[in-house]
């Protein structure tokens, strides 16, 4: 470098400082034109870096006139306990009032208790385009509405949408993603707008639940659904069916008053 060009200066930030093992951090640099990141001889302004353990990162940048300066920048890993996310929801046809569902794999002769509702999937989707689903835990939501889920310690400190399927129900979403912690509690029922697009119905004095009638599962509650409804009703089925939309165990004219 000449002597008369002033010494640039490169500083750096990371969007976070200390994660779990098997998170990642993004990390950014300014004041210069070109960067190499080491260790891993990544290039850029802005690297995505998943370290196994504690580690000093350092830049080196250049500027249009070819000197270089450095920077670092230190990334702190911790061996970090389970995501467990406690999610609260209402089926609307299985709600049968005092903040209770029904318990419906027990009416519809499956094995379970009295304290058991029905089998849901809780899922953490990316919080940006294009969503894609990366964690899943599929248990037995309790009476209560209130289901815990334990995710691998990857996912504490990152956000995540939260999504709930069910098998005759309106697959509903968080309104926002949420930052995941080894103890967090997202509850749908005490505004329609905790999901996404405020897509729950009133069931009780402030207490919403998601809209279930959803038989094929085509995210629409419409004919098709009646369709398949009246034909279990025609044959007097009763069991474990997605028809038996109040969970009582039989397909008839209550289900299709409660899932309408």
């Amino acid at each position: 470098m000449l002597p008369w060009i002033k010494r640039h200066l490169v500083s750096t930030s990371a969007t976070s400082t200390t994660i779990c093992s098997g998170s990642s951090t993004t990390l950014s640099a300014t004041g210069a034109s070109t960067y190499t990141w080491q260790p891993g001889g990544l290039t850029g302004s802005s690297v995505v870096v998943s370290p196994t353990s504690t580690t000093t990162y350092t830049v080196t940048g250049t500027n249009a006139a070819g000197c270089t300066n450095t920077a670092t920048r230190l990334i702190t890993v911790n061996t970090c306990g389970n995501g467990v996310l406690t999610v609260k929801a209402y089926n609307q046809g299985y709600y049968i009032g005092g903040g209770s569902m029904a318990p419906v794999l027990m009416n519809q002769g499956q094995p379970g208790g009295a304290s058991d509702c029905d089998t849901v999937e809780v899922r953490l989707h990316n919080a940006t385009a294009p969503y894609a689903a990366v964690q899943l835990v599929k248990g037995v939501m309790p009476v209560n509405g209130s289901m815990v889920c334990t995710f691998p310690p990857a996912v504490v400190g990152n956000s995540y949408y939260i999504s709930l399927r069910h098998r005759n129900s309106i697959e509903t979403w968080s309104a926002n993603p949420v930052t995941m912690s080894t103890s967090l509690t997202y509850d749908f029922t005490t505004a329609a707008s905790q999901a996404y697009g405020s897509n729950q119905m009133l069931v009780d004095v402030n207490k919403y639940a998601v809209y279930n009638g959803d038989v094929n599962q085509d995210g629409v509650v419409d004919g098709l659904d009646y369709n398949d409804w009246e034909l279990d009703n025609n044959n007097f089925a009763a069991g474990y069916f997605s028809t038996d939309f109040n969970g009582d165990g039989i397909v008839d004219g209550l289900d299709f008053r409660s899932g309408k």
